[in-house]
This record gives C-alpha cells, structure tokens and sequence, in this order.
C-alpha cells in the first residue's frame, strides 16, 4: 500500500464533507510523498492526481481540474493497461469531476455507460463503484430537468448501499435524500415525506455527514411547504438551519447556499403553503448557479 494513504484518507474525508481547501492540502501531500517514494510514473500517483482534480473541480478551477484527470487516467491505464478494472474509479471520478463543474450533460455522458456496464458484468466486486455511478448518474437527470429519467438510477443506488452499507449508513441516506428530491421534482411530496423526516432524524442523531443532514433538512422543508397547513412550520427553521451548516462549509457547498437563499426568498411557510422554487432542478452541483 502507499505510504501516503493516511493523507489520502484525511483527504477523501475533507472532500466528502465539501472541504475543499483542506482536501487539496492533504491530497497534494500525498502526490509528494507518492512520488517520492514511488516515482513519478504509478498507479498510486495516478490516483493521487485524480484526486486532486475533483477537488480543483470542487473549487471551481476547470482547466486545472481537467488537466490533471487527462494525467491521471494516461497514467493509469499507462501502468495498469487499458482493460484494468480500476480503470472504473478513474472514469467515476471523471463524471464527478464534471458534476462539480457544473457540466451536467457532460457527467451524464460519463456516467451512463459505465451505470450499464457495471450492470451488465453483474459482478459483486463491482457492486459499490455501480452504487456510486448510479447516484451520479440520478444527480445528473436532477440537474438537467429529467426526475423521472432519476428515479431508476437513484432507487439502485439507494437498494444497493443499503445492503452494503446498511439502511443508516450516511451514504446510503444521500441516496435515499436525492430520492426524495426526484419525487419533490415530480410534484410527489407524500413519497419524499415518507423517508425525510427518518434521515433527519437518522443524520442528527449519528452526528455524521453534517453538509447530507443540511441537504436532507432542506428537502424536508420544501416537502413541507408542498402540503401546506400545520405541517409548514417547521420548513422555515429547517431550511435556516441547513443555510447555517452551508455557510460554515464555505465555498464548498455555494451551490447548495445559493438554491437555499432563493428558496427562503420565495417561501414564507406560514403564509405560502404550496409554493417551492424551481421544483424541476433540485439537485446540488458545487458550480455557480447560471
């Protein structure tokens, strides 16, 4: 194994919970170290530049980004070949990459395929790599208007993590929370109320992924004010909270601060009972909104 993966794991970390800066900090110490002990050609390296190019996604800075994942994958299929099976990280990272751009289109373009690879190979190794395509995939048909064309991809990567993971797992709550945001597109707020409410309560109590249990409590709001009536009153303070937790990550959750804002502009929960801004785009991409 790398010497560096202790900073390789502080950074997947940084970078799960939208810590951008400090991501890149780690990740960047890792490709030193890696090269430095591995040389300037190898796997490890590849994975290490891989990785800093969704962070640089992350922080908006788009040539840079994509310059180093072109590095990274040369250099991996360079040293692994071009039928490796890691090859699949390399490419999911590559959709990412895209969706933190902003480029939805493009992540879907990335991520279908691989979704109907990984499906047809059936194998068991593959089963989380296809989980996690699969949610980008969802996150893509969010951000392009298609909720409907989500529902499939997100449900599988929900019924997967859950029993991979298990049904409490943080990850698989971000599945079962983008679930909940293609049902609210589709004007559904009884099917998104009927998980939201549990992964709030899931999130708050494991005190775990505190940038999915803003996202999980922003679209527990906006199911909220779908019903109308008593069951309002709380939208306003939980779509605050979330704009806290989102103004504490910083330029990491932007995006998600900014669809927040819009909300609370055009919502007010106990005179606006079935208003929800922009119901048709409700995934969260880390890019600047158009």
């Amino acid at each position: 194994p790398s010497v560096a993966m202790p900073l390789t794991n502080l950074g997947h970390a940084s970078l799960e919970s939208w810590h951008y800066a400090d991501a890149l900090r780690y990740f960047e110490r890792a490709l030193a170290l890696d090269e430095s002990t591995l040389g300037k050609v190898h796997p490890f390296v590849a994975q290490s530049r891989a990785s800093i190019a969704r962070v640089l996604a992350g922080l908006g800075r788009a040539e840079e980004a994509r310059t180093y994942y072109r590095q990274a994958r040369a250099m991996a299929v360079e040293t692994l070949g071009p039928d490796h099976n890691a090859l699949n990280s390399f490419d999911l990272l590559a959709a990412d990459t895209e969706l933190d751009l902003g480029d939805a289109a493009a992540a879907r373009s990335i991520a279908r395929p691989i979704y109907e690879k990984l499906v047809s190979s059936g194998s068991p190794e593959d089963a989380l790599n296809l989980a996690d395509v699969a949610l980008i995939w969802g996150e893509t048909e969010l951000l392009l208007g298609e909720p409907q064309m989500a529902l499939k991809p997100l449900e599988k990567a929900r019924d997967l993590r859950t029993k991979l993971l298990g049904e409490d797992h943080w990850r698989t709550v971000e599945a079962a929370t983008r679930l909940a945001e293609a049902h609210l597109s589709l004007q559904d707020a009884d099917a998104a109320l009927a998980e939201l409410p549990r992964l709030v309560q899931v999130l708050e109590t494991s005190g775990a992924a505190a940038h999915q249990l803003a996202r999980a409590r922003f679209a527990l709001a906006r199911a909220l004010v779908s019903v109308g009536g008593q069951r309002a009153k709380p939208a306003n303070g939980l779509a605050s909270k979330a704009r806290a937790e989102f103004v504490r990550i910083g330029d990491g959750a932007r995006k998600p601060l900014e669809q927040v804002d819009r909300w609370l502009a055009l919502n007010d929960p106990s005179t606006s009972p079935g208003i929800v801004a922009e119901p048709q785009r409700v995934g969260f991409s880390n890019a600047s909104a158009p």
